[in-house]
């Protein structure tokens, strides 16, 4: 696999959440994480996972300045959820946030009912 993907412990999960250029963008502050997989991808993006039979809720947060490496370690991190047996990984985006959502649709990603799906 390209992207280096290791379990992340929850404190290197809230210092990003916690970044100042991550926190504006959740609804929430976090306090901790609960009933997620939690990895550290290339030592720079926190990657939750929530598995739901053979689909699985992904989603991404890395701070500012780490955002440059994104596309292509996601690239090889959907191929490692691909081999782990979900049939469709899915995800949500503003569609105020145009750099994310062209990334999903460069990635293949449809956008069906407000949720971002790839299959």
């Amino acid at each position: 696999m390209g992207a280096d993907l290791r379990p992340c412990t929850e404190s290197e999960a809230l210092e990003i959440l916690r970044d100042p250029s991550v926190l504006p963008y959740l609804s929430v502050y976090p306090v901790g994480l609960k009933d997620v997989e939690a990895y550290l991808m290339d030592e720079k993006a926190l990657v939750i996972v929530i598995p739901m039979g053979d689909e699985a809720e992904v989603h991404i947060a890395c701070k500012r300045k780490d955002r440059a490496f994104l596309r292509e370690s996601i690239k090889s991190g959907l191929k490692w959820l691909k081999e782990r047996g979900f049939v469709r990984v899915f995800t949500t985006a503003p569609d105020h946030r145009k750099a994310l959502t062209n990334m999903l649709q460069s990635l293949d990603f449809k956008n069906l009912n407000g949720r971002w799906v790839w299959e």
